[in-house]
């Protein structure tokens, strides 16, 4: 037996089969079946790895059907490394048969590819102009434009240049530039404002965790050493995605980094964890009498594992109605790739976000993760505003 596989038998091991998990499984709960959960899952990871039984299209449609969200992980009383074990499982797998994996592959390509991504970001915002969005609807492919709307030209992000003695990083990822400009821009002016420094450097990348939950570990190592790379003499460096945060903190078990090296490796830290931590009072902000909807990202509560802390933040907005979508809502349905490759599975599990959104009667809703403000974005009405809790704080500054 190999080491490899050795060692996923002992992680599948751990799992005493209690069944805690599975309230908490967002496919469970829509499909109540045992194939459909967790436990379900890891019975057929060691069922393949072990060559228990053949590869069917059946089988991959159950793992591709997890969304990783890891809400399983935070509950799990034998602390199952579920998320590793998936991870492995498709990169094991054949790629063949899988769901939509046309899309998946050409969308892992372009998020490593700057080049490519430049040209599609102009060519949307082209189409954007062009009135062709009707078209798209007429095929009703109006989710897709949705996500993709508020698309603009693909410009490089400017900062002061100015020598400052604090002096940090900024992570922007493979999506910043086109669908996260705003947000960007947003944390470049108030860490500016704070005194910082703001370096961007032009050879990082994407952070690798989309490949990563889809089996290509190799090319997520390999971005994984490109951006500790790019981000060399930095002691810290600020991202604005939580899903990026939560594969960026990964970086020291991903890459063969000598231990006595690792030290001078930077801190990720997100950018509203990281703002909580400087002196706001300096600032003033206009009052915002009206109801936000607070969501918290799955890869912040399950996988980085620490408390949202935007609200208080916002909470220096005057009259700001804050309400935080409660843990039990669960995961929102984006999870990377997921709502490209399964659309309706991934408008399903969203669906209970939008109906507590709508309780909420808010006019607004912040989220520390673009691929989740895109998917709930695609799912509310226009006249309801999505953003990073960082761009409602810029928007309501005095300046």
């Amino acid at each position: 037996m190999s080491s490899i596989k050795h060692n996923l038998n002992l992680k599948a091991d751990q799992c005493v089969k209690c069944g805690l998990c599975l309230p908490h499984c967002p496919t469970y709960r829509i499909y109540e079946n045992e194939n459909e959960s967790p436990r379900g899952r890891i019975a057929l990871i060691q069922g393949l790895i072990n060559e228990q039984f053949p590869v069917s299209h059946r089988l991959k449609e159950h793992l591709d059907h997890c969304l990783s969200c890891l809400a399983c992980e935070r509950v799990c009383p034998s602390g199952v490394k579920y998320g590793e074990l998936l991870d492995h499982a498709k990169q094991s797998l054949s790629k063949k048969h899988t769901t939509n994996r046309y899309l998946v592959t050409q969308g892992l390509r372009l998020a490593k590819n700057k080049s490519a991504q430049k040209r599609l970001q102009n060519l949307l915002f082209i189409y954007q102009r062009s009135g062709l969005q009707a078209l798209l609807r007429l095929f009703k492919l109006s989710s897709v434009e949705k996500i993709t709307r508020g698309v603009s030209a693909y410009k490089a992000f400017s900062t002061s240049n100015q020598t400052k003695s604090k002096k940090l990083g900024l992570f922007t990822g493979c999506t910043g530039h086109m669908f996260d400009q705003q947000t960007i821009k947003d944390c470049i002016f108030l860490l500016e404002k704070l005194g910082y420094e703001v370096v961007i450097p032009e050879q990082q990348t994407c952070c690798g965790a989309l490949h990563q939950h889809n089996g290509e570990m190799d090319t997520a190592r390999e971005l994984a050493s490109k951006n500790l790379a790019a981000f060399t003499g930095l002691n810290t460096v600020v991202y604005v995605a939580s899903g990026c945060g939560a594969q960026l903190r990964q970086y020291h078990t991903q890459t063969e980094t000598h231990p006595s090296t690792q030290s001078d490796n930077p801190a990720f830290i997100e950018i509203c964890q990281f703002l909580s931590k400087e002196d706001l009072s300096q600032f003033k902000f206009r009052a915002f009498p009206q109801s936000v909807s607070v969501h918290t990202p799955c890869s912040m509560r399950n996988a980085l594992r620490q408390k949202d802390p935007s609200p208080d933040i916002l909470k220096m907005i005057p009259d700001i109605r804050l309400n935080e979508i409660p843990a039990e809502t669960g995961c929102c349905g984006a999870a990377g790739s997921y709502m490209l490759s399964q659309p309706a599975l991934a408008a399903t599990v969203r669906q209970a976000t939008l109906d507590v959104i709508e309780n909420h009667a808010s006019q607004a809703v912040t989220t520390s993760n673009i691929g989740c403000r895109l998917h709930l974005s695609a799912g509310l009405p226009n006249k309801i505003d999505t953003m990073h809790p960082v761009s409602l704080l810029v928007k309501q500054l005095i300046r």
